[in-house]
């Protein structure tokens, strides 16, 4: 970690940056104000209910309070954040010790195995299955009837399935801990709040140990490692997955390499809610289709599944022909299907949902991007899936650009 501190502060060599060693990040950060508050005795029973799931001492229980108050849930009653900042900071360490395993587990795999498998790991599926499995969702303070109907419904489905799995084990002569690790994969996807408490744990586990990344690894040894000991149960979770889908579909069966999906946050509308996300798949300048869910993540598989559909109703000479698109014949796309832009070949066919943007690199992405926000109703047109390429290309005129 030092050689990788000091090589940053070389490499951006800025008066902002002047660390040498991992520990200065910690010197250098200074403790929010409710961090440090007195704990409440809700606050320190929650601690020490969590303690008995895994074996960590927090010393800042309101942190860990924090990592379980949805953004529906006032400010006023607990005087405590939110799970978002930490969230934000368990998804990238989530990330990080899932591609630290997969990578000196398997030195012989590729890229393209290592990122599908990488998937299942960081999946909302398998954290939602974890974080029922943990009862975290007991603890999550949140005021919002639907997701809590959302929370119960899901909380049945996944504790059957676990369920069925230990008794087929048992039925089988194995112990109850040989059952199926994946019985998670059939079950209906989580509501985004329950893979985002465990991804806010992970992120105040770090904090509240002074930035210690062995206690992540820790964490990831003792609860997920279990889960992905035989990871050959996921080669095909990611083939699964609409995005990769509409990724191989585009580059295979169309030739295009020049294609993106986007997504870019809506107004808030003062619900008390977070802001929805528009994703939209934008083909050659041209929007496609778009879908709003909660998060960049679902907003893209959404998205990714309804332009599937549009595309499989037409034929490849209406789709040449509305987007204009010659990138076989510019050699962008290999005989096998390969992305070759600028003479790199990447494939992308397992590009991970958490940071997929799928714009290649082309000299006229930027003119494709200049309006990202394209409005819903914009692409309402084009949603339809029984009409055909030429039918809907006059109601495509609210390109984004050009190519």
């Amino acid at each position: 970690m030092d050689n990788a501190v000091r090589a940053v502060t070389e490499l951006v060599c800025s008066t902002d940056h002047t660390m040498t060693r991992w520990e200065d990040y910690f010197k250098g950060y200074e403790k929010p104000k409710y961090q440090l508050a007195a704990s409440t005795a809700s606050q320190l029973n929650l601690a020490e209910q969590v303690e008995a799931i895994h074996n960590y001492h927090f010393n800042y229980p309101r942190l860990l309070r924090s990592a379980f108050i949805h953004p529906s849930y006032p400010f006023s009653y607990e005087r405590v954040p939110n799970y978002q900042r930490l969230e934000f900071l368990g998804d990238s360490l989530l990330d990080m010790v899932c591609v630290n395993f997969l990578f000196h587990r398997f030195p012989t795999k590729d890229p393209q195995w290592l990122t599908e498998h990488k998937m299942a790991m960081v999946s909302n599926q398998f954290l939602g299955a974890l974080c029922v499995q943990f009862g975290f969702h007991r603890h999550l303070l949140q005021f919002n009837p639907i997701i809590q109907g959302s929370i119960t419904e899901y909380v049945v489905e996944i504790t059957e399935a676990r369920l069925q799995a230990e008794e087929d084990a048992i039925r089988e002569g194995r112990k109850v801990s040989d059952c199926a690790r994946d019985y998670w994969i059939n079950t209906k996807h989580p509501p985004k709040c329950l893979p985002d408490i465990i991804e806010a744990f992970i992120g105040a586990i770090f904090v509240d140990s002074s930035f210690n990344y062995r206690e992540v690894e820790r964490f990831f040894d003792e609860h997920i490692k279990w889960y992905f000991d035989d990871v050959t149960l996921y080669d095909s979770f990611a083939n699964k997955h609409s995005v990769t889908f509409l990724n191989r579909y585009l580059q295979e069966n169309m030739g295009c390499a020049q294609y993106r999906i986007h997504a870019t946050q809506l107004p808030d509308i003062g619900d008390g809610l977070p802001p929805k996300i528009l994703a939209t798949v934008m083909i050659h300048g041209q929007v496609l289709t778009g879908e709003e869910r909660e998060s960049a993540r679902y907003a893209k598989v959404a998205v990714a599944q309804k332009a599937l559909e549009i595309l499989k109703s037409g034929t490849l000479t209406e789709f040449r022909q509305t987007y204009r698109c010659d990138c076989k014949e510019k050699g962008l796309v290999g005989a096998d299907g390969e992305n070759t832009v600028n003479g790199d070949k990447v494939r992308r066919a397992a590009e991970d949902i958490r940071v997929i943007d799928m714009a290649f690199i082309s000299d006229s992405e930027t003119q494709s991007s200049r309006n990202p926000s394209v409005s819903y109703s914009e692409t309402q047109s084009s949603r339809n899936p029984s009409v055909s390429y030429s039918e809907t290309q006059s109601n495509r005129n609210h390109s984004v650009g050009s190519t």
